[in-house]
């Protein structure tokens, strides 16, 4: 045999994700210099950061406070250095409660040291914005089942994205307020939950595919560049309660007895709650979809009809209030292709959504996507890529999707899983923190 045909798998599958990682790299630039220069030929993009929605910092110091910044960034530097060095030797070894645990804790750890970073002192600031947010219209409601009642007919009345999602997403807001009354405890009970969905994707992955590929995926999961959305969203609260859909779908399909039932139940109760918080649920749950297929496969019926009435309590519970989620939807499109996106143009939104998505999710899943071989993690991974594919194709996500597909990123992370050695996480680990750093540090997101 030839050098040639003794190539070891190992340099053949570090060379596959390397090309994957180069090649993703230059379309997202190519994306950006041609979204560029579409805007400054006049083109209506309303991006300002093409493919993101945002502005670019422009020079080295870009932070306002630097009193807050220097210690900020000290923990995320410190973050960046542990996990692939500490936290990558260890997640092999842990107790896997323990892993878990420490998978939620770099994750909220990572997040609200990156979004200190930029808008100190106040966490809660991009929530607190009065045209678009929920909060402050959250904390003006008098009665949420009136609102409800009343929401398709005073529609225009409200701010962007109480516009643009089902009522669900403002009464979650209301309650959380109602728990937690100040501005910062508020952010941080948000961003409490936000880092659940890495926990649950662990679980997810270890009842699909065995404890190894979840230990494996621990390393990267809640630490990818979408962290820089996920810290001035209202959407990763969206990502949470999708993740924890998919991971009772997971536990209910590997067991069996009551064990199952409940979990299907709690399955079918997160993806109704889901709906109701947003409309591009329906396809970002998709990751569900396909374990319910998986189901009907296996002819585990009753399982799905347990899953099926859980998910029915959420919608008929705001139906019962006087609201129409069908008509809600139809309004929402309505009022979408009234604004900005009738004059966005899909052609170019078709490919910069996807590049944006790229980013988010990070160089270490797309270097696990491009040498990821097990099936049963292609049922998560391609599921959520498929679902992404959806909303890209639906022309009902023109940008801003870095934010609004934040369900899909935990679910693309599982395909970290075919990065096997400690040594290659540790490198994927190390780049893909040091790039999430470089894009907080210079893209000031919208939001």
């Amino acid at each position: 045999m030839t050098g040639a045909t003794t190539l070891p798998s190992s340099r053949r599958a570090a060379d596959q994700r390397l090309a994957a990682v180069l090649g993703t790299s230059l379309y997202v630039a190519g994306v950006g210099l041609w979204g560029r220069s579409l805007e400054h030929s006049g083109t209506p993009l309303y991006l300002g950061a093409p493919p993101f929605k945002g502005s670019w910092r422009v020079g080295f110091l870009t932070i306002q406070w630097p009193h807050l910044w220097v210690p900020a960034l000290l923990v995320a530097a410190g973050v960046a250095v542990l996990v692939p060095t500490w936290w990558a030797e260890m997640a092999p070894r842990l107790r896997f409660r323990w892993l878990l645990v420490g998978s939620w804790a770099w994750s909220f750890l990572w997040t609200v040291s990156l979004a200190a970073t930029s808008d100190p002192p106040n966490l809660a600031r991009p929530l607190l914005d009065r045209h678009h947010e929920y909060l402050r219209f959250a904390r003006e409601l008098d009665s949420p089942v009136e609102f409800v009642s009343s929401f398709l007919a005073r529609l225009s009345e409200y701010p962007t994205h109480v516009r643009g999602h089902p009522p669900g997403a403002v009464l979650a807001f209301w309650g959380l307020d109602r728990a937690f009354p100040t501005d910062t405890s508020f952010a941080v009970a948000l961003l409490v939950l936000a880092a659940t969905a890495a926990p649950a994707s662990l679980l997810a992955v270890r009842w699909i595919a065995g404890e190894a590929a979840a230990r494996r995926v621990a390393v990267f999961a809640g630490l990818a560049p979408a962290v820089v959305w996920i810290g001035t969203s209202a959407d990763a609260l969206v990502m949470a309660v999708v993740a924890w859909a998919v991971c009772a779908a997971a536990f209910a399909l590997e067991h069996r007895g009551r064990a199952a039932g409940a979990a299907a139940a709690a399955a079918g109760l997160a993806t109704g709650v889901a709906l109701t918080l947003s409309y591009g649920s329906m396809v970002l749950l998709a990751p569900v979809g396909a374990l319910t297929v998986w189901l009907l496969l296996r002819r585990r019926y009753g399982t799905v009809a347990i899953a099926a009435g859980g998910l029915l309590v959420a919608p008929i519970a705001l139906v019962a209030m006087g609201f129409d989620w069908v008509e809600g939807y139809r309004a929402v499109r309505f009022q979408y292709y009234d604004g900005v996106a009738s004059e966005r143009p899909q052609w170019y939104f078709a490919l910069s959504n996807l590049a944006a998505f790229a980013v988010a999710v990070g160089p270490a899943a797309v270097a696990g996507l491009a040498t990821l071989r097990r099936r049963r993690l292609w049922v998560l991974a391609g599921s959520a890529l498929a679902g992404v594919a959806l909303a890209d194709l639906s022309a009902m996500s023109k940008g801003e999707v870095e934010r609004i597909w934040l369900p899909a990123v935990p679910w693309v992370l599982v395909a970290t899983a075919s990065l096997r050695t400690v040594r290659t996480r540790r490198i994927w680990a190390a780049v893909t923190m040091g790039f999430t750093i470089l894009l907080q540090w210079k893209l000031r997101p919208a939001w």
